[in-house]
């Protein structure tokens, strides 16, 4: 669903209104879902971890919309029909849910989390730092997300915490063949502390899951 300039002109206008910095976000033509229009239109806040994407599901000018974070969960999904102004209430609070993750996030760090300091040095050597990992790294990636996966019923996640989890897993596993090792690991430690704080995931439980995952990745994807 190509937006409109008038329709672009709205939402950015939302962005401000919500004390958000316009900048900070980026309109991408995608490949629709949908056979009615080739194309969707995908709004991306900063490197991509959150997104907005507007959608046509039917020629009876139904929209569709795909949001992340979600007001509760990692993804929502949602089908405003042919109200264009319903479709701009998802927006607004897709942004308020981003400001919850923006905001929180610094509180979080402040309560002492050690996650974002620590590295797992996917980057292996300089010359390497910078590209993406290959293809059969790609699958050991996802491979280890699910080694690491089965192991969270350890700690003291709730059945739903699991859930989120997983799901920001299978992201993770999807965005190693797009980003340089460096660039995913910060986008991986990022999520993650987006993910314990939106969740209300306690320090010495977030330091078990890092914990599972450095075990799960161990020495595999250095060099």
């Amino acid at each position: 669903m190509p937006l409109l300039v008038s329709q672009k002109n709205q939402v950015f206008q939302l962005i401000e209104e919500a004390g958000l910095n316009p900048a900070e976000f980026v309109l991408e033509e995608v490949n629709s879902r949908f056979d009615v229009v080739p194309k969707a239109t995908r709004m991306n806040f900063r490197e991509g971890t959150y997104y907005f994407l507007f959608e046509k599901a039917n020629r009876r000018d139904m929209h569709y919309v795909v949001y992340c974070p979600g007001l509760h969960e990692y993804e929502s999904q949602a089908r405003p029909g042919t109200d264009w102004y319903l479709l701009l209430a998802y927006v607004k609070e897709w942004l308020g849910n981003l400001q919850r993750e923006v905001t929180e996030t610094d509180r979080w760090q402040k309560m002492g989390l050690t996650v974002a300091q620590t590295r797992l040095n996917f980057g292996g050597t300089q010359e390497l730092a910078d590209i993406p990992f290959t293809e059969p790294q790609q699958t050991q990636i996802k491979e280890r997300f699910q080694l690491a996966t089965a192991r969270l019923e350890e700690t003291d996640l709730t059945e739903e915490q699991i859930e989120v989890l997983k799901v920001r897993f299978d992201h993770l596993g999807n965005m190693s063949g797009k980003l340089g090792r460096t660039d995913w690991e910060s986008l991986m430690v990022g999520t993650l502390v987006s993910a314990f704080t939106s969740l209300g995931v306690g320090p010495e439980t977030a330091r078990m899951v890092w914990e599972i995952l450095r075990q799960a990745f161990g020495q595999l994807l250095l060099g």
